[in-house]
């Protein structure tokens, strides 16, 4: 868990200087990060629709924070993104994800971050399916046993069983 001089510390780390209100910023992401989330990557000044504000990469999220008084965050799982693109431009470079119902694209980012902040969304996003298939997988195992029990206690015909066996196979 960051406290307020840890997760400072660790922006300015991400950084590589320490920029103005760090203090602040961190103890605003501190409001809404999970204990155990870690911040992988950050940039604070990205454009998102014309809107200025803060890029923060974790272990499980890609938020963007909108600067002002009112700062509105936008938050985005891995297991909701399912389309990581990067265009790189002369001086920046630009980060489009895109999931179910949603598709967001950061400018304005560090050319020489883009390639690491890509593949780490990826890797995640990698492991959020597997994560899910496996998860999905156990299910359909316990199903199976479930079914395999039901014909054990004569509920079930070996030729039922052997059917609702195979569709849930056919599943995986």
């Amino acid at each position: 868990m960051y406290t307020k001089e840890s997760l400072s510390q660790r922006l300015t780390e991400l950084l590589g200087n320490k920029p103005l209100f760090v203090g602040n910023t961190a103890n605003y992401f501190l409001t809404f990060l999970k204990e155990n989330e870690e911040v992988l990557a950050y940039q604070n000044t990205v454009v998102v629709d014309k809107k200025m504000g803060d890029f923060l990469l974790t272990d499980s999220n890609v938020y963007f924070i909108e600067q002002g008084f009112f700062k509105k965050r936008s938050e985005f799982s891995f297991s909701k993104i399912n389309h990581v693109e990067k265009t790189i431009g002369v001086f920046f470079a630009d980060l489009n994800l895109s999931g179910s119902g949603f598709s967001i694209t950061f400018n304005q980012l560090q050319k020489t971050k883009i390639d690491e902040i890509c593949n780490i969304i990826q890797a995640n996003i990698d492991n959020s399916s597997k994560q899910e298939n496996n998860s999905t997988n156990n299910d359909i195992a316990t199903k199976i046993q479930k079914l395999h029990e039901l014909k054990e206690q004569g509920i079930l015909t070996e030729e039922e069983f052997n059917t609702k066996k195979q569709d849930l196979l056919n599943r995986m």
